[in-house]
């Protein structure tokens, strides 16, 4: 397990299971840094997401986290969570179970 080595592709893959495409996508977008050489390995994966659930209120990692959350939500990209914003979310969501 520790030879595995993620890809932006595979990351993807997995998570269009769980949600749909385009929250998919916008999550990954959040990863760049993680994949910006590359595959990343089983420890640096451990690494990344432990500083990202593991963050204190007012540090880097929980600034990271909520520009994630808001950006996931803001379906037209215009940096404000709006009416039209909520309607795409739950259009989106509808086939999910």
């Amino acid at each position: 397990m520790k030879k595995a080595k993620l890809t932006r592709g595979k990351l993807k893959v997995y998570l269009i299971k769980i949600y749909n495409s385009v929250i998919a996508e916008k999550v990954i977008k959040h990863f760049a840094d993680a994949f910006s050489k590359g595959p990343i390995t089983f420890d640096l994966f451990c690494d990344y997401f432990n500083t990202l659930i593991n963050f204190k209120f007012g540090d880097e990692h929980h600034e990271k986290l909520l520009k994630m959350g808001f950006a996931v939500y803001d379906f037209n990209d215009d940096k404000s969570i709006c009416e039209l914003d909520i309607v795409s979310f739950l259009k989106s969501s509808e086939n999910d179970e």
